[in-house]
């Protein structure tokens, strides 16, 4: 209810237009603020939000092949190495160097051949210090130091990480980890664990690992 519903309708013509008008008036500006507020609202999200998740100019978006993915971004100086690992158990370390500063727009190179039936879990960034951790789709992991794998020409192949076995399934995530870390597990039922990396045993590459988490029937890790 405005001002205007108990005002008493004037009798003198030129009174009646003038209350006519203050009502246009009031509407207008009402109008005009909502506009303005409208506006201003619409702005600030463009400002703010979405010019902030874009990238101006070209990404790497363009030149991914079919079938492929971009999966891990990491921060690299020159001096660092860098770990990439595979589903099927093998792990390849290069100097970052092999990899010179390219555009935006540009498909970049190989770090690492896989099988057909393989693909990408990861990549990490390490000086050298540290344990790589991987664990396996049906609960086995182990830590293993950055010290023992060799360095690498990238584009290789690698080396095996863990030795593979029906039971203990194929690898689903890497992580290089110090001995002050700690590990968030989590299967696919939702079920999460958290463990020191201190507890889990360090053993070398050619190793299966040990149980790390006990895992349902139907349940496997997923990261």
């Amino acid at each position: 209810m405005n001002d205007f519903d108990n005002e008493i309708l004037p009798t003198d013509p030129d009174e009646g237009e003038e209350i006519a008008e203050r009502v246009v008036g009031r509407e207008t500006y009402e109008w005009v603020r909502s506009l303005v507020g409208a506006v201003l609202v619409i702005t600030l999200l463009f400002t703010f939000v979405v010019r902030l998740m874009g990238v101006d100019g070209h990404s790497m978006v363009p030149t991914l092949q079919d079938g492929d993915r971009l999966i891990a971004v990491r921060r690299v100086r020159e001096q660092d190495l860098v770990m990439m690992v595979s589903d099927a158990g093998k792990a390849i370390m290069w100097e970052s160097s092999q990899v010179r500063p390219t555009g935006r727009g540009t498909q970049g190179v190989k770090g690492m051949t896989l099988p057909d039936d393989a693909r990408l879990l990861g990549m990490e960034i390490t000086n050298g210090n540290g344990d790589l951790f991987v664990i396996t789709e049906n609960g086995y992991g182990k830590r293993t130091p950055v010290a023992d794998y060799p360095e690498h020409k990238r584009g290789g192949q690698g080396v095996f990480t863990i030795a593979m076995t029906a039971k203990k399934g194929n690898l689903v995530a890497c992580r290089v980890v110090g001995p002050q870390h700690e590990l968030m597990i989590v299967s696919v039922d939702g079920v999460v664990i958290r463990v020191k990396t201190s507890d889990i045993p360090k053993l070398g590459r050619s190793t299966q690992g040990v149980k790390v988490m006990n895992l349902s029937e139907s349940a496997h890790v997923s990261a």
